[in-house]
Order: structure tokens, then C-alpha cells, then sequence
């Protein structure tokens, strides 16, 4: 498993946690009880922490797609037969493994 999937599954994952306690506290907002309301106040505080990082993590993340995404085109660009034999190399190497099946 990749470490891009990894992360993604994550992200998946925290966003689901937040949407459901962010339910959670709507539906429950009616009902006082002593302790419920400072609860309420800190899972409150904690979602928006949680969606604040989620939203630096996906920022950061975009920058570094971007980032790396300039690197290989400037290596093509400066390059091209070494990309061009390596792109050949590679579409070789999958029709063999696909002819094998």
C-alpha cells in the first residue's frame, strides 16, 4: 500500500469522525445536563483544531503535488530522450507482462 493511499484513507477517515461528532453535538444540543455543555464546548474547539489541520494537510499536500509534478516536467524538458527511452523502456515492460497473461 502507498503512502499516498495511506494518507488518503486518513484524511477519509478523520473527515468521517469530524461529520459524525459534528452530528452528534447538533443532535444532542438541546439537552442540558450538567457536564454536557463543557463536553460540547471542547469537542467543539477539537473539530475545528482537526478541521484546520485537514485543511493545512490537504494545502500542503497540493504544494508538494505541484512541486514534484514541476520537477519531472523541467527533468523532461531538459532530457527528453532520456524520458522518451524510459517511457519506451517501461510500455515495453507492461505489454510483456500483460502478453504473459
Amino acid at each position: 500500500m502507498s503512502e499516498t493511499h495511506i494518507d488518503d484513507k486518513l484524511v477519509e477517515t478523520l473527515q468521517a469522525v469530524v461529520h459524525d461528532v459534528e452530528s452528534l453535538l447538533k443532535t444532542n444540543g438541546h439537552q442540558p445536563h450538567n457536564g454536557l455543555e463543557q463536553l460540547r464546548t471542547r469537542a467543539s474547539e477539537a473539530l475545528r483544531a482537526v478541521n484546520a489541520t485537514l485543511a493545512s494537510a490537504k494545502h500542503n499536500g497540493l504544494r508538494d503535488a505541484r512541486a514534484v509534478a514541476a520537477k519531472a516536467e523541467d527533468y523532461t524538458r531538459g532530457n527528453p530522450w532520456r524520458a522518451l527511452s524510459a517511457a519506451a523502456a517501461a510500455g515495453i515492460a507492461i505489454g510483456l507482462l500483460l502478453r504473459r497473461r
